[in-house]
Formats: C-alpha cells, structure tokens, sequence
C-alpha cells in the first residue's frame, strides 16, 4: 500500500470518516470545518478561533476584537485622535520557518581535474 494511501486511512481512523484527506478540494474543507462549527465540536472550534487570529495577524491586522454574538473577528474600534502601532512578530517567524522547510537552492560545483 502506498504511503499516501495509509496517511489518508491513519486521518481516517483519528478524525472520523468525514475528514477530507489531503489535497482534497477546497470546497470540501470549508464544509467538513463548517460541519464541526455547526455541530458544536468546542475543540475544532477553538482551533478555527486561534488559527484565524494568527492569519489576521500575520496579515496585518492587529487590532481585532472576538465578536461573541457573531462568532466572527472584527476590528476594534479605533480611539479617535490616535494611530496605532503594528508590530508584526508572526509573518517573520513563519518566514523562517517555511524557509526551514523548504530544500536550499541547488549550488553546482566542479573540481578542475588539474590546474
């Protein structure tokens, strides 16, 4: 059995059959997160809380607030007369780490056989 095949069947067993393996479509990851929204899963929905905070983040969006009514981030309201200060600490550490992950780029070299 390939080993694809055996991650798909291990997500299976842990996630529950609904859970899209990956390189699913897109579309079928939003239902199956939605699904888990809508069921009540407190955990998934943590999950999504935090990792769409850390996206709004890392793009820039700092000054947000959790709306409890409509479960959804929406910026703060800003303070008139002020200007607020981004500092941006997730978009340069994931940078590194991508560029961690990522192979190097190749470098070709060859020793002369005499000078």
């Amino acid at each position: 059995m390939p080993v694809q095949e055996e991650a798909k069947l291990s997500l299976r067993e842990t996630r529950g059959e609904h859970y899209p393996p990956p390189g699913d479509t897109p579309t079928k990851v939003v239902d199956y997160v939605g699904r888990l929204l809508k069921d009540g899963d407190g955990d998934a929905f943590e999950r999504y809380k935090r990792a769409s905070y850390n996206l709004l983040f890392a793009d820039g969006d700092q000054w947000i607030d959790w709306n409890l009514k409509d479960r959804i981030w929406r910026d703060a309201p800003q303070p008139e007369g002020r200007v607020r200060a981004k500092n941006n600490y997730i978009l340069p550490i994931l940078r590194a780490r991508i560029q961690r992950l990522m192979s190097a780029e190749m470098s070709w070299h060859a020793t002369p056989d005499s000078n």
